[in-house]
């Protein structure tokens, strides 16, 4: 039986090497699920991630990879988004949630002793140089949820984490769902007591796309190269803001800020946004003085 499965699955890779139609990349995932081969049946998935959240069968081989592979972060991520995209019944996705919660309690059984290992790191993190935490914080997610959400807590409000950590931290928090409300000492340097849930991830900004489309506009014929500067410096700056972007939504003021200093126009500026972009600045050095 795994001959023939082994065979066709030969077989469908060429067909869709030809055509690359959708049904054929699932009949693959779905043999290469079978046959144990999680890894590549997970990246034909990942080449049509909308298509399987589509329809019940095709969201439950995702999360089957996902959770043949203990990626349960990613699973938590890939339920979070059934959600939002509301196609599968309540009931289907309550079921999605509690394998997942099965499979992860088991794994905490057997992996305990890992994950006090893990957690005896990320306690060591604020003593690192920044410019090596956000490396570092990159443990964070191989932790079972409910080990992040209580790890994460100290670290969110601890002055010797960078804010880049401290929001990368934050944004994990937004992408697994944490409806509970959630302490972090911002850029600003207050203390926000926020729902992650509520937030969204840093890529769901409309100031930053309004910052960066409104700069194309502005820029693209006039001075391409001063452009492209601007964009990796707005994404920097909107990266340290994150998640305070609805606090400062006033994309005009950035947008005069940024060309006030680098035009050298005499454009009208708001206190509020020059007093959040020099903090931000300040972090910036102190970030790589370490």
């Amino acid at each position: 039986m795994e001959h023939h499965l082994a065979e066709g699955l030969i077989q469908l890779e060429a067909a869709y090497q030809i055509e690359h139609d959708p049904i054929v990349n699932w009949m693959i995932s779905s043999t290469a699920f079978e046959l144990g081969e999680y890894s590549k049946s997970l990246s034909y998935i990942e080449e049509l991630p909308k298509f399987y959240l589509e329809e019940e069968s095709r969201a439950e081989l995702y999360l089957q990879n996902l959770l043949m592979q203990k990626n349960f972060l990613n699973a938590r991520k890939l339920i979070w988004e059934i959600q939002k995209q509301g196609k599968l019944k309540k009931e289907k996705v309550q079921s999605f949630t509690d394998l997942l919660e099965m499979q992860e309690a088991f794994y905490q059984h057997t992996q305990r002793s890992l994950i006090r290992e893990i957690k005896k790191e990320l306690e060591e993190l604020p003593k690192l140089p920044k410019v090596y935490q956000l490396q570092a914080a990159q443990k964070f997610r191989e932790l079972p949820q409910k080990d992040l959400l209580d790890t994460s807590k100290k670290i969110l409000v601890n002055t010797q984490v960078s804010p880049l950590v401290r929001n990368f931290l934050f944004e994990e928090l937004v992408k697994l769902g944490t409806k509970d409300i959630v302490s972090i000492l911002a850029v600003d340097g207050y203390k926000h007591s926020l729902y992650p849930y509520e937030i969204g991830t840093s890529n769901d900004s409309t100031l930053k796309r309004t910052i960066l489309e409104k700069l194309t506009d502005f820029l693209e014929n006039q001075d391409p190269v001063l452009l492209a500067n601007l964009q990796e410096e707005v994404k920097l700056e909107m990266a340290l803001l994150y998640p305070l972007h609805q606090l400062y939504d006033k994309s005009d003021f950035w947008i005069n800020s940024y060309l006030s200093e680098y035009l050298q126009k005499e454009l009208s500026l708001d206190q509020k946004v020059e007093s959040i972009r020099h903090k931000i600045k300040k972090e910036l050095n102190g970030f790589y003085e370490g």
